[in-house]
């Protein structure tokens, strides 16, 4: 980026005993950008979020706010709107009251204070709660008066952290929208954290995949979901079968042959597989997966024999386990108006796809054998 707003320049961070949570973490975020953290828990996602803040302080390296170091000056002091998972709203105040605060403290004139409470309620869908406390509201109206406070005094970076945990899953959905809206309406900056995958898709310009301190991969969420660099980002980013096989080489337009169990040759896109390498690790999403019943005709010669473990209707679409020749089982999502009733446990099923949605990465064998072990019934 040519002008990015926030830059991580070598950032470390360590804390007691020598726990190692950011080893050297580099990155940066775009004007008017919406990027989110996403890694499970321990990660350091939200480290790396509470840095940016001002709440916790790095061992080395610099964090760049505007082209300045913002190392060592104070939270408050760095103007950015913050949004916790726990509303953090002031009990005794209204909701007037609570999202006024931070015009407040920074001596705003009164009528400008008035003005700006009402205009950022409004844009929360708010209007007519300024004189109820925050336990008369509900969580998701909570929510929103903390998205009003941190959003009231016009800052440039706004980071959220799991702002949506403690809701439910339509109550999410509702938020994730309005969050976005905002965001696309005022063309703030935006630092997300969270776990959730499909919350992650939903919301963001770019992704930045977390583990153990590291980013693994940061792009567009289609980039990440279509081409993840590692067998980490293509099973935490949405759902993935992952199935190891034998690398026979590859052809003149650079697909990777791949002997799996039972003698089928698949084909797929490696990525960082080593010529002469032997072991490979198979990713394909179950959505690419093509079932047919019965003979493996259906889906010509190189199709998978299967056996179907069990059958599920999830409302939009049917999500079928079939056991492969070694004993892997792998998942298949058809939509719901294909269901077949003769999907019962114990049919015979062929399976195939495309080289174009199968990725091979190298079979590194703890992590293989790890993966491979969880995929068993």
């Amino acid at each position: 980026m040519s002008d990015p707003l926030v830059r991580f320049d070598r950032v470390a961070k360590s804390y007691d005993r020598g726990t190692v949570v950011i080893p050297d973490l580099s990155f940066e975020v775009g004007r008017g950008e919406f990027l989110t953290l996403l890694g499970p828990s321990g990660s350091g996602k939200t480290t790396t979020l509470m840095m940016l803040a001002g709440f916790e302080a790095p061992d080395h390296g610099r964090i760049l706010l505007e082209g300045r170091n913002i190392i060592g000056v104070p939270a408050h002091k760095r103007n950015i709107g913050v949004v916790f998972q726990s509303y953090a709203l002031f009990p005794h105040l209204t909701v007037a009251q609570n999202v006024a605060f931070p015009l407040s403290v920074r001596g705003r004139p009164r009528a400008e204070i008035a003005e700006r409470v009402r205009s950022a309620l409004a844009m929360v869908r708010l209007e007519g709660f300024d004189d109820r406390r925050p336990n008369q509201l509900s969580g998701g109206q909570q929510q929103r008066v903390a998205l009003a406070r941190a959003l009231v005094f016009e800052p440039k970076l706004v980071l959220m952290d799991e702002p949506l945990g403690a809701l439910d899953k339509q109550l999410r959905a509702e938020l994730q929208a309005e969050i976005r809206r905002l965001h696309r309406e005022l063309g703030v900056t935006v630092v997300y954290v969270t776990h959730d995958q499909e919350e992650a898709l939903a919301l963001s310009d770019r992704i930045a995949v977390f583990n153990e301190g590291r980013i693994r991969q940061i792009g567009p969420p289609q980039e990440l979901y279509d081409h993840p660099c590692d067998p980490f980002v293509a099973g935490f980013i949405g759902e993935n079968n992952r199935v190891e096989g034998e690398a026979l080489g590859r052809d003149e337009d650079g697909w990777l042959a791949v002997r799996l169990a039972g003698g089928a040759v698949m084909k797929a896109a490696p990525v960082d597989v080593p010529p002469g390498a032997r072991r490979v690790l198979l990713s394909v999403r179950p959505e690419r997966i093509a079932l047919a019943h019965a003979e493996a005709e259906h889906l010509g010669a190189d199709a998978l024999s299967a056996t179907v473990v069990e059958t599920m209707f999830l409302g939009d679409h049917v999500r079928v386990r079939a056991r492969l020749a070694d004993d892997c089982v792998v998942t298949v999502k058809r939509p719901a108006f294909a269901n077949d009733p003769r999907l019962r446990p114990g049919a015979r099923v062929a399976l195939a796809w495309s080289a174009e949605h199968a990725i091979a990465f190298p079979a590194d064998q703890t992590i293989a054998g790890r993966l491979h072990a969880a995929e068993r019934a």
